[in-house]
Formats: C-alpha cells, sequence, structure tokens
C-alpha cells in the first residue's frame, strides 16, 4: 500500500535563471540537459473518450483532454467506421471554448451540448464536421441536472434527471424542433410518473420518431419494470410498461434500451417464482416495436443466480450482433468486461480485444454500431499516461485498430510547468519533460541549483507540488479500471520520498476524481484533504501524516455531510502562527455556501461562513492563501447566465472573520476569467489570472499592500500576447515573478516559463 517512492537525479548545475532581464522581462531557462529516457520523448496525454455516436457509418468521437497546454473537450469525426478522421469545427475553430456534453444525432443533425454559466448551450450540425452555436440556450440546469439528449424525426428530446439521493428521478422534460428553440415543462404534466411516484430512470433510447425512457418503479414489497414513449418530439408520453411478473415474480426491472434500427431492445433483471430467496436475480431481455407487442425472457447469459447482476454502461446492436460493457461489483473493487451476443447464441465474454500490455490497466468506455460491426472506445493507463483508442469488432467477432490520430510527441524537449512551490527562500519548479516529472531547484538569486526526475511508480499520475513548513508533498492520481485513486509523495526536510497511494479517508471513491484535492505539509505534520460519498452524501475530510506512510482521518461534526448539506475541501493554507484554514464549500438546501474551516492544530475545526457575493447564488472557496500577517481567500460565485466571478477575501484573524475585497473584472457573456492563483509577497499579496474569449485571453495581474483590496498593475511580456494564452502556474524568485503555460493553436502548443518584475506591494 505505502511505497518507497524514487527520485533519480539527474545532476546538479549552476545556471542564469534569466536569459534575458531587460526591463525586468526575462525567459526562464529551465535545463533538461540529461533528461533523455523514454518517456522524456513521449507526448503527455491523459486525455479520456467520453461519447462514441454512430449515424450509419458517420461516427463522432470526443475527448476530454488533459495534457500540458491543452484542456478541454475536443471532437473528430469519421464518414466510413473509423477508417479517416477529421477534426470537427466549431464556429470555425477547434476548441468550442466550452466544456461539451450529451453528443447526439437523429436522421438530419447532430447535436451537442456546451456548458457555459450554468447554462446548456447548443451546437448543431448537418455534416458532422462543422457545427454552429445557436442563439440563446436551451436551459438554465441546476448543479445537479443530468440527464439524455435524444434525437428523434419530430425533433429533439432532453430527459432532465437529478438525483438528489442518489436515486435517479425524472423532473423536466425540454424539446425543440429543430435545436435552436427549446421549451420545457414538469415530467408529470408531459406524462411521466411524478418525482414522488417512486419512478427511477436507468436509461433512454431514441429510433425513428419514437423517444423511449425505461426504469422501474419501487414498491413496499417488490419492484416493477416500466417504459413510456412519445411519438410526438417528447411533448407527450404514454406507458407502455409490460406485464413482467411471468417471469419476474419476484420483482423485475429494466437496466438498458437500445434502438436495433427495427426496434428496442432492453436488458433488465428478474426474480422468477422458481428463484425462492436466491441472492441474485437473473438477467431479462425485452423487445418492444412501435405499435406492436412486447417479447420477454430471462437471459441467464446476461447474468445468472450465482453472480452480481452488472450495470450497463454501455450497449449497441447491429443486425445480428450485440456488444456490451458489464461491470460487477462495488467500488472501489468494480471491474469491467466486454461481452459478445451472435443472433441466436447466448452472450459471452469477447476474447479477441487484445490484452493490455504489462503495467497497463484498460478502461472499457462506450460502444456504437457501424453498419459492418461495432465500435469500442478504451483507453489503456500506464506510468499515469493515456492512451486512447478505437477498435472496430465486425460481426464475426475479429477486432481491428481504427484509433483517430493523435498530435505528435514532443518535437523537442521543452519543460512545460504545472507548479511552482516556495519556502525559506527557495523556489521550486514542478513540471514535465514529455512525461517524465521533473523538479527544479531555484535559490533567491534567480538560480537553478539543481534538478531532479520524480519517478512514479506504476501507473501514478503527478499533477502539482506544495511547499510548507515541514517540507514538499507531490499530489497525483492512479487511474483504475472504474475508480480513481489518490497518489500523494511526501518528503520531510533533509528525508527521502515516502509514497501513498491509498484512500487515507477510509471510503470508496467513484467516477473520473481523487478524493483528495490538495495537500500541505504543515507544522501539524503532512495534511490532504477533499471529500468523499458516504450514506447518500458528500463529506469534507481531512488526513494528517507524521511520515507520509500512515494516515489518520480527522473525525470533526464540522466536516460531517447531511442529507440536505454537501461539504468539501479545496485548498489549505498555514498562517504565521500556525493555524490551519480549510476552504471549500458546502450545500445547504440548494444552494453553495463558501466556507473557510479553521484549526490551531489540524484536529478542532470551527466554521466560517463566507458571504455569497451580491447577484449570485452559489459560491465556493478555490484557494487560500497566507501571508505574514493575513490571509486571503478566492472564491467562485456563480449564477446560471453570468460568467464565474473571483472575488477577494481578507482575514486578518487566522480565518476566524473574512470581509469581502475586490472582484476580478467581471466580463461579458463570452469573456472568461480563468481561476486566479495568489501569491504572498512580504506583507502583501499578488493575483494573477488571464481574461478573455476562448482563443484570446489576456494576462492580468493584480496587487494588495495587506490582502484588504487589490488593485491592477500593467503585467507586459512578448509571450503574453501570443494565441490562446493559457496560464498554467505563477510563483516567485528573486524579486522576480514567474509565470508559466502555454500559447499557440491546438495542433502545436508551446510551453513557456517566463518573469517580469514584482509590482511593489
Amino acid at each position: 500500500m505505502n511505497t518507497i517512492g524514487r527520485l533519480t537525479a539527474i545532476g546538479a548545475i549552476l545556471a542564469l535563471l534569466c536569459t534575458s532581464c531587460a526591463n525586468g522581462q526575462g525567459t526562464v531557462d529551465l535545463p533538461v540537459s540529461g533528461i533523455d529516457s523514454d518517456r522524456a520523448s513521449e507526448r503527455s496525454d491523459d486525455s479520456l473518450f467520453d461519447s462514441l455516436v454512430t449515424r450509419g457509418d458517420e461516427v463522432i468521437v470526443g475527448a476530454d483532454h488533459w495534457e500540458p497546454g491543452l484542456h478541454g473537450d475536443r471532437l473528430q469525426y469519421s464518414p466510413d467506421a473509423g477508417r479517416s478522421w477529421h477534426r470537427v469545427l466549431f464556429d470555425g475553430s477547434t476548441d468550442p471554448g466550452m466544456p461539451l456534453a450529451y453528443l447526439s444525432v437523429r436522421e438530419q443533425q447532430w447535436m451537442v451540448f456546451g456548458r457555459e454559466n450554468g447554462q446548456a448551450v447548443p451546437f448543431t450540425s448537418t455534416d458532422g464536421r462543422n457545427f454552429s452555436r445557436q442563439a440563446g440556450t436551451a436551459f438554465d440546469g441546476p448543479a445537479g441536472l443530468q440527464g439524455e439528449l435524444l434525437g428523434t424525426s419530430a425533433g429533439w428530446v432532453f430527459v432532465g434527471v437529478e438525483a438528489p439521493n442518489g436515486d435517479p428521478l425524472v423532473t423536466r422534460i425540454y424539446t425543440s424542433p429543430d435545436g435552436a428553440s427549446w421549451t420545457s415543462q414538469d415530467a408529470d404534466v408531459a406524462g411521466l410518473p411524478s418525482v414522488g411516484g417512486g419512478f427511477r430512470i436507468t436509461d433512454a433510447a431514441a429510433g425513428g420518431g419514437t423517444a423511449v425512457v425505461t426504469g422501474q418503479i419501487q414498491g413496499s414489497n417488490r419492484i416493477t419494470a416500466q417504459a413510456f414513449a412519445s411519438s410526438d418530439g417528447g411533448k407527450s408520453w404514454q406507458n407502455l410498461s409490460p406485464d413482467a411478473s411471468g417471469i419476474g415474480h419476484y420483482s423485475n426491472g429494466f437496466r438498458s434500451v437500445e434502438w436495433t434500427g427495427t426496434e428496442f431492445r432492453f436488458t433488465g433483471f428478474a426474480w422468477p417464482k422458481t428463484a425462492g430467496q436466491l441472492m441474485n436475480p437473473h438477467g431479462m431481455a425485452a423487445q418492444w416495436t412501435p405499435g406492436g407487442n412486447w417479447a420477454m425472457s430471462l437471459d441467464e447469459s446476461w447474468s445468472g443466480p450465482n453472480s452480481d447482476f452488472p450495470w450497463t454502461p454501455s450497449i449497441s446492436y447491429g443486425p445480428s450482433s450485440a456488444l456490451a460493457i458489464q461491470e460487477r461489483g462495488s467500488y472501489p473493487l468494480r471491474t469491467g468486461q466486454l461481452v459478445y451476443q451472435e443472433a441466436g447464441r447466448p452472450w459471452a465474454p469477447l476474447q479477441a480485444v487484445p490484452v493490455p500490455e504489462e503495467g497497463e490497466v484498460r478502461l472499457l468506455q462506450d460502444t456504437a454500431a457501424v453498419r459492418d460491426g461495432f465500435l469500442l472506445a478504451t483507453a489503456e493507463t500506464r506510468h499515469g499516461n493515456t492512451r486512447r483508442t478505437v477498435l472496430h469488432v465486425a460481426a464475426n467477432g475479429e477486432v481491428t485498430d481504427r484509433t483517430p490520430p493523435t498530435g505528435p510527441g514532443p518535437a523537442e524537449r521543452k519543460p512545460a510547468i504545472s507548479s511552482f512551490a516556495m519556502r525559506d527562500g527557495t523556489t521550486s519548479a514542478f513540471g514535465s519533460v514529455g512525461t517524465e516529472s521533473v523538479i527544479w531547484t531555484l535559490d533567491g538569486g534567480q538560480k537553478v541549483t539543481g534538478y531532479a526526475s520524480v519517478v512514479p511508480d506504476h501507473r501514478e499520475k503527478f499533477s502539482s507540488l506544495h511547499a510548507g513548513t515541514k517540507g514538499l508533498m507531490i499530489l497525483g492520481y492512479t487511474r483504475n479500471e472504474t475508480h480513481v485513486d489518490p497518489v500523494v509523495w511526501s518528503r520531510a526536510d533533509g528525508g527521502e520520498w515516502i509514497s501513498s497511494n491509498s484512500n487515507m479517508f477510509g471510503s470508496s471513491t467513484r467516477g473520473d476524481g481523487s478524493p483528495v484535492s490538495t495537500v500541505l505539509p504543515s507544522s501539524h505534520g503532512f495534511l490532504a484533504a477533499g471529500s468523499y460519498e458516504a450514506d447518500g452524501t458528500t463529506n469534507a475530510a481531512l488526513a494528517t501524516s507524521e511520515d507520509g506512510r500512515s494516515w489518520n482521518r480527522v473525525w470533526t461534526p464540522e466536516f460531517k455531510g447531511t442529507a440536505i448539506e454537501d461539504r468539501a475541501i479545496t485548498s489549505l493554507a498555514e498562517t504565521s502562527t500556525a493555524a490551519i484554514l480549510a476552504g471549500g464549500h458546502l450545500n445547504s438546501r440548494g444552494k453553495q455556501l463558501p466556507v473557510v474551516w479553521t484549526s490551531p492544530d489540524a484536529q478542532s475545526w470551527k466554521t466560517a461562513t463566507l458571504p455569497v457575493p451580491d447577484g449570485f447564488d452559489n459560491a465556493s472557496v478555490v484557494s487560500v492563501t497566507a501571508g505574514a500577517k493575513a490571509a486571503v481567500a478566492v472564491v467562485a460565485a456563480s449564477r446560471p447566465g453570468r460568467p464565474t466571478r473571483y472575488v477577494t477575501y481578507y482575514s486578518g484573524d487566522d480565518g476566524g472573520t473574512w470581509s469581502a475585497g475586490t472582484s476580478v473584472t467581471e466580463s461579458g457573456t463570452e469573456q472568461k476569467t480563468a481561476p486566479p492563483e495568489v501569491l504572498a509577497v512580504g506583507d502583501g499579496f499578488v493575483l494573477v489570472t488571464s481574461q478573455g474569449k476562448a482563443h484570446n485571453k489576456k494576462p492580468l495581474l493584480l496587487a494588495s499592500a495587506d490582502g484588504r483590496t487589490f488593485a491592477p498593475h500593467r503585467l507586459s511580456h512578448p509571450v503574453l500576447a501570443g494565441e490562446n494564452l493559457d496560464i498554467s502556474a505563477a510563483g516567485t524568485a528573486g524579486g522576480q515573478l514567474l509565470i508559466a503555460g502555454h500559447t499557440g493553436p491546438d495542433e502545436n502548443r508551446i510551453p513557456f516559463c517566463i518573469s517580469v518584475g514584482l509590482p511593489g506591494v
């Protein structure tokens, strides 16, 4: 569980940090001599596929990119079932400028939603290669809104789903004839069960002119399968639920529904009368044709009574075969497998997919049908790097690679910096050369005094370096088949790196995020903080360690969530009096409130709730920075239809009370502000961020003498005027402000690390 991390020294040198410092401006020269491993020449990429949609042999695959200098969603289009690929453009750019979700297609149109300012923004395309943003928005969505986007011949349908207590409930139906204009109504008004009626949605699908929503109703002593259909583009719904009691006498329910091109196919579970009190249900298969009758049967090849019943993240049907991803077990031990079915034959594991290489873990992500078989989206992760693949599975089960091209590896070894860490007059720059993680050490005279390659174990991926009273910590994560584990490396002054990849909160994890969001090497020990899910709520969490090997979770009622209050920690800081500040949020009755928990010893805690900025509905503390005499918190405030506003808050009493300071300039609808980074400089502070449209951001520098209010200062450097500016880190060294990031188009992102003069604070 705990291992000794390896820190491989490349060499120690003495080199000037600034190669040119005219007028206070310089280019930071971080040496890479000797960093020549295979990893240093490998493209750093931790991107995952998040959508795979087909129409005949037309395919669009979407990836959530997370690599140095390239973050966010991108789409690629294939006209021929993955044999060739083309970049997808959004109003002429590969970058949509916002996260994407719910890619779907109907006979004459593709659609994907963007998420902007708490709203769903529709993009449509007729050719799959060029998407255009539609005027207005589809709907305002609460933070917990999820759903299914369905395309029918009558128009688009979005089935809005909320899960306040973990149970997925259909709450709203949104409809549009063309993707441009939208109307909505409560689900029960449209003919679906009311929220209190016990209906739990599990899947939805559309084909031809019909949309289908399926799931189950939990009664007092049994579960029954439910299905509802709409033939008018989602405006009205009819109950077409079958009587499945003949095969599911005790209980029955649907888990998936998919359109085959001629009929709707369902998978589900059933406890037959002969099952008695067996722990696990049997599999159930069903077919329904619009205007026709149901056909239903038990299917023990899908799942038998002696195995855990599977969840179905993805299932696709062709004319004579089917391909599905099954997941069995509970987090964090849930595992996935591919199963394949030929017409008239039982489901069976698909053996033809190549076995992952040694040290790799395969993530099964999505399936889709094409004319001559199926496409399967997967990702293999090794030493923290992810290799995305698209595989073609022919009707006979033969597998071939049809992966879209990725960008080339780095043309030359250039450092990409993700964070700076400062303490006791020494600055550490943390980043990577290719996929090789490196720490550069700089003294107070702006000189590089040494650098070393940090070699993670197995599948570990590093993200940031943190400095504090006790020493240094590295935060990272490890991807597994169905969840993400935290990785925390700790090194006390004069000691060795100690690695821990266990969940120090002692609770299961799920989804695509680590439960540990921040770390701090404090005078009270090494600290790791974040959140975890338990009993239907999200709890804030903090653990301490003296040696980095063994961790003790701190138990306090201040961190415990309730049925109506989720809580999470996102940042840590230690004041000059050794008080610990933990910034984050709590959700109270549908509103998110910014909070800072304070403690004199990292064991006993009090909660300070900060006011939500006027005109906004929700807010969260995204960072806390402690200076010599005060602390500054940055709060992100949101409201549907308005860009995120970042506001500084000041505390002069170790986080006991807070007063609002300066609002970082609010932009127009298409103007965005990146999350600011605040640095303590003497008794004052500086704030660095960027602002502007997605492809034309400008740097922004604010400074404060005491942390109460901030004023803008000129920030000028030729590099910062580059195309598509992305600032990844800011720090200080030798009286200079260090800024790192990337510029350039998607296909040629160029890392930079520069220095400029610090404003007088």
